[in-house]
């Protein structure tokens, strides 16, 4: 047989059959020779194949960590210039104190969250899930009332006075609050989900999927 005539048997060999060949060398040496090229070919071709899904899976990581990273580190700054505005305008008494210092926090703490994540510290994902937890309920009733985001908030719920209404709402700034009996047995209640940290909660999911399956190929 000529090289033409090995190098197209060789081609529709699998990758078992061409090691076969290899090992037991008993087509000869064109045989041997040709099925050694192809083999090699092959190997290369699924390493750079490999390679570049270990690169795009990385693209993307950089991308949310990036985008999730500047957002909370966003979120924190305006939050920080809302303490600063109600600082100057407040009275301030034990219970303010108390819901500004509360407030501090949760803006330092989003700005960590976001440094962390552009830092790719370890800790960075688990920072950012507790701060876009810590947002996922709005509610407010006789009793008390919670609220917390940094950022932006889609807000799907229902708000109650004589009967339920189904209420979207959107929000751009960084507030909290927490208070309790603060509001007459008349007052509209509600109960929101904030649908924006619960997107942010699921792409940061997929990062930590992402990050696991290039681990797992690295071994």
């Amino acid at each position: 047989m000529t090289n033409y005539d090995w190098e197209n048997i060789v081609k529709n060999k699998t990758i078992v059959e061409l090691q076969t060949i290899i090992r037991e060398n008993i087509l000869g040496e064109q045989a041997y020779d040709h099925a050694k090229i192809e083999l090699e070919k092959r190997q290369t071709k699924g390493k750079i194949s490999e390679l570049d899904i270990i690169a795009t899976k990385k693209r993307k990581i950089k991308l949310i960590s990036n985008s999730i990273g500047f957002y909370q580190i966003f979120g924190g700054i305006l939050g920080l210039l809302y303490l600063i505005s109600i600082a100057i305008s407040l009275e301030f008494d034990f219970q303010s104190f108390i819901i500004l210092f509360a407030e501090s926090l949760l803006v330092a703490f989003s700005i960590l969250a976001g440094v962390s994540l552009l830092k790719r510290n370890k800790f960075g994902v688990l920072f950012s899930r507790i701060n876009q937890l810590l947002q996922i309920i709005f509610i407010k009733t006789t009793l008390f009332t919670y609220y917390y985001y940094s950022g932006a908030a889609f807000l799907i719920g229902t708000s109650v006075k004589n009967s339920p209404i189904l209420s979207f709402e959107s929000l751009l700034s960084s507030k909290f609050e927490l208070n309790w009996n603060s509001e007459s047995a008349l007052s509209v209640s509600y109960f929101y989900l904030n649908i924006m940290a619960l997107i942010i909660l699921y792409i940061l999911s997929r990062m930590k999927s992402l990050q696991l399956q290039i681990k797992s190929t690295n071994r």
